[in-house]
């Protein structure tokens, strides 16, 4: 991406054939990392990761999340978030896929979390629920829960109302 192969690949997911943009999502979510988070973002990246959370090929959906994974900073977090990215990780934590698709939507809502200003709009889209669900899933993975611990933390101090419901959710879980 750094050396000059982040638009292409942008330029790919967005109008290419179906073939050539999950090629072009998967070649982008596994060149992001911290050296070049910003050119990918500068190229675009951001709206056609989003789009493709919503994918029927779940391979297409993990590689979207996991991008946006990685690039959700504290500069791009509002980016994604203005993008409509919340909704559909939320919903990706729901997916019947057993593996990475889930740990990436979490980690992504972990991360967008971070940012006190987008934590209501997960639990608008009913985040935490499935966030605590997956607590207690014996087929989500450690880095599934982990990051799934990490967003409920997080949303927790967003105000009481969080907390309670949270706690809510523990409550129902375990009884």
């Amino acid at each position: 991406a750094a050396a000059g192969g982040a638009q292409p690949l942008v330029a790919l997911l967005r109008e290419g054939a179906p073939g050539g943009r999950a090629f072009a999502l998967w070649s982008l979510s596994l060149c992001i990392n911290e050296t070049n988070q910003d050119t990918v973002v500068d190229s675009g990246a951001i709206q056609p990761l989003v789009d493709a959370l919503r994918n029927p090929d779940i391979s297409v959906t993990e590689q979207a999340a996991g991008a946006l994974r990685k690039l959700a900073t504290q500069d791009t977090i509002p980016m994604i978030a203005k993008a409509g990215a919340v909704a559909p990780l939320v919903a990706l934590l729901d997916s019947h896929d057993l593996g990475p698709v889930r740990e990436h939507a979490a980690g992504a809502l972990s991360q967008i979390a971070l940012m006190p200003g987008h934590r209501a709009s997960i639990q608008r889209a009913g985040g935490i629920s499935p966030l605590v669900a997956l607590l207690t899933d014996p087929l989500a993975s450690d880095g599934t829960k982990t990051s799934s611990a990490s967003a409920l933390g997080l949303l927790s101090f967003e105000g009481e109302d969080e907390a309670t419901a949270i706690t809510q959710e523990l409550t129902v879980d375990d009884g």
